[in-house]
């Protein structure tokens, strides 16, 4: 399975959201941070004023719905061939309200990442490692850029491995850098989301390449 560095595009308005997707013209891999304003106490920009990542048929999108009722989304989602969703499993009340939407993106031919926050139990997605995609841990906890990266997250990896082994990759996103990459792809992890230490760099290219030569 090969490690990924995935830079990652928060944007609270348009003009950010145009600005950091120019900044990263350079990577294969991007990811998005969607908040809608009920999961988080902020709001990103919404899927119609992300219509500009149209004009790279050939990168590879995929986005965080750090939002109640992820489901709603999913027209847009296909409208911009977004080919990965990442749900928030805290959003959802019941087991089966979680593997609904997990079959109807999986449906439309999308792939899904199920998230967990820092403080929620593998316990409440273990029925699901037969049917998702991955899983990705954050080591922050969701709705600003730029927060301390948590610890414990070491730990909570290497549990997580050795329970699926190599049977899908494992996402880490929040507080990642040079100072923790290289041991957060030891302790299991496969694909680390990267935001400000890219994106809002002086230098993004040579801060991501510094990651992606660590990571190898």
């Amino acid at each position: 399975m090969t490690n990924k560095i995935i830079p990652t595009v928060f944007a609270l308005d348009t003009e950010t959201f145009e600005k950091k997707l120019k900044i990263l013209e350079f990577c294969e891999n991007i990811h998005i941070d969607f908040m809608s304003g009920d999961f988080t106490p902020k709001a990103t920009v919404n899927f119609s004023e992300m219509n500009s990542i149209l004009k790279y048929p050939n990168k590879t999108f995929q986005v965080h719905l750090m939002a109640k009722n992820p489901i709603q989304y999913l027209n847009s989602i296909k409208f911009l061939n977004i080919k990965t969703v990442l749900i928030q499993e805290e959003v959802f009340e019941t087991k089966d309200d979680l593997s609904n939407c997990i079959h109807q993106f999986k449906d439309e031919g999308i792939d899904v990442f199920v998230v967990l926050n820092p403080d929620t139990s593998y316990d409440r997605v273990k029925n699901f490692f037969d049917i998702i995609d991955g899983i990705m841990l954050m080591s922050v906890f969701p709705g600003a850029e730029g927060q301390p990266f948590i610890e414990n997250t070491y730990n909570k990896i290497e549990e997580l491995k050795s329970m699926i082994g190599d049977s899908f990759p494992i996402q880490i996103d929040g507080g990642v850098s040079d100072l923790n990459s290289e041991l957060l792809i030891k302790s299991g992890a496969n694909n680390l989301c990267v935001g400000s230490f890219v994106s809002s760099s002086k230098d993004p290219f040579s801060n991501y390449q510094k990651l992606v030569n660590l990571i190898k």
